[in-house]
């Protein structure tokens, strides 16, 4: 096994902007969202079709999970070391688009923070 360690992100304010999207979904989703979190941070198989690296947005990855008719996109990036996944925010993907559609940018946006030492990680529960 692999045994990643999975961080979140938490802002200097104190928000876990990631626990408070999780919160705000229905509690199957959520199951099934910390089950596809578990399972790559056994297995760390970090493929399509679990997760896969957004195309236009540098070093932001999404997990991949659907949970009834609806496709959850919990947004991280690999760090801030060696066999760490950072969850940065979440959204959902409807057609190819992103609810919220700045998701992305804000991930990418809270990883740079990450790396200046601006809020902290926690391990994700």
């Amino acid at each position: 096994m692999s045994n990643w360690t999975i961080k979140v992100y938490i802002a200097e304010s104190g928000i876990n902007y990631f626990q408070k999207w999780l919160d705000s979904l229905p509690k199957t989703a959520q199951a099934d969202i910390d089950e596809r979190i578990r399972l790559l941070a056994a297995t760390g198989y970090w493929h399509r079709p679990y997760a896969a690296k957004l195309k236009v947005y540098d070093e932001i990855w999404e997990i991949r999970i659907r949970s009834g008719n609806v496709q959850y996109r919990p947004l991280g990036c690999f760090a801030p070391s060696n066999k760490v996944f950072s969850l940065l925010g979440g959204a959902i993907e409807r057609g190819s688009r992103f609810e919220p559609k700045d998701a992305p940018k804000i991930a990418e946006h809270r990883k740079t923070l990450i790396f200046k030492g601006k809020g902290k990680l926690d391990e994700y529960c």
